[in-house]
């Protein structure tokens, strides 16, 4: 048996392989494509793989970093702000609202109105406030811009009603200005202060008509207070506080103001002067030949910085929440660390990231 087995030479090996050589080729050739399929799989997949962990990561990084407004994610363009861009919102009598479209720090600028004008009338001025702010891209704020008077009613966002009696008749104190987190009108947000960012106090109605008797103006830490009738028994009204309301000085029980709005004239005597509006608002009057009283205003939300306020003619104060400035500059035109006249105004500027 041994004999017969046949010998694994050259020739015999050679032929094997020539007999088999299709089949041997195609399988290394089909093992090949096998080999590239699998890979470009692979590669499938890993491709896949990466690309969702990239947007888990990234959705997961978005709303770290953004608020969410009204259960919509806000539109993340690119910002197209410039530095120093201003947003302003004069006088309308409504809510407005004003939207970061950045994120980055904030300028806010708020002047309060100015207390009601008759003829021969000094009004009280309104106040001016500033701190700066950051934001995030779709941040919403609300913003209320306070409004002067020509009636007995008081002024758009608080400002206290005017008195006619005895024959004379005197207008309303004027609105504050205010920026917040939320909407309302500054008297409705007692319970919600902590989202109030700044206020600028209104000015209290002057009075006219019998004796030239300026109202307080509005402002600062402290409102100022209303004048008096010169050599009369009429007493006008203190200026709001940061945490109390003015009153008459004739008689403390009437013409109070109140969070967020000024003090109304009560009737006796003469018609007299509203309070001014304010964080605290200015006192009304109880007797004529007197003036309303200015609001406050406000800066000690934690989230500001650089902050102050300036009001005509008013007390300073160099404490950080309550630091101001006393100034003679008065305009009808918004301007920085002037006081206002007129209705009131808000302006917002975008000062990029630091």
């Amino acid at each position: 048996f041994k004999n017969n087995l046949p010998t694994l030479d050259s020739s015999l090996g050679g032929g094997i392989l020539d007999k088999h050589k299709p089949r041997l080729e195609r399988f290394i050739k089909n093992k090949k494509q096998k080999q590239i399929l699998i890979s470009i799989i692979i590669g499938i997949i890993v491709l896949i793989g990466g690309i969702t962990l990239y947007h888990t990561f990234a959705m997961y990084k978005t709303e770290k970093s953004f608020d969410v407004i009204q259960g919509k994610v806000p539109d993340f363009r690119k910002c197209s702000v410039a530095i120093n861009q201003e947003f302003n919102f004069d006088f309308s009598g409504t809510e407005q609202t004003f939207e970061a479209q950045c994120d980055g720090t904030y300028k806010l600028e708020v002047w309060g109105a100015s207390g009601g004008t008759m003829e021969g009338t000094i009004p009280g001025y309104g106040g001016y406030a500033t701190g700066e702010i950051i934001l995030t891209q779709g941040k919403l704020l609300y913003v209320y811009v306070g409004g002067t008077t020509t009636t007995q009613a008081g002024g758009y966002n608080g400002g206290g009603k005017g008195g006619s009696a005895g024959g004379q008749s005197n207008y309303g104190g004027g609105g504050a200005t205010h920026v917040a987190l939320v909407s309302g009108l500054l008297s409705t947000l007692e319970k919600q202060k902590d989202q109030i960012l700044i206020v600028a106090g209104g000015g209290g109605s002057g009075v006219g008509q019998l004796t030239n008797v300026a109202g307080g103006s509005g402002g600062g830490f402290t409102g100022a207070n209303g004048a008096n009738t010169p050599g009369g028994s009429a007493r006008g009204g203190t200026g709001g506080t940061q945490t109390s309301g003015g009153y008459s000085t004739r008689n403390p029980s009437y013409g109070k103001g109140s969070f967020g709005k000024g003090g109304d004239f009560y009737s006796t005597g003469y018609g007299g002067g509203g309070g001014g509006a304010g964080f605290y608002g200015g006192g009304g009057t109880n007797r004529g030949h007197a003036s309303g009283g200015g609001g406050s205003g406000y800066i000690a939300n934690p989230l500001l910085t650089n902050k102050i306020m300036y009001c005509y003619n008013c007390t300073e104060s160099e404490e950080e929440e309550t630091k101001t400035k006393t100034t003679t500059n008065v305009s009808s035109d918004a301007t920085s660390a002037y006081a206002k006249i007129g209705s009131g105004y808000a302006r917002i500027t975008y000062l990029g990231t630091k």
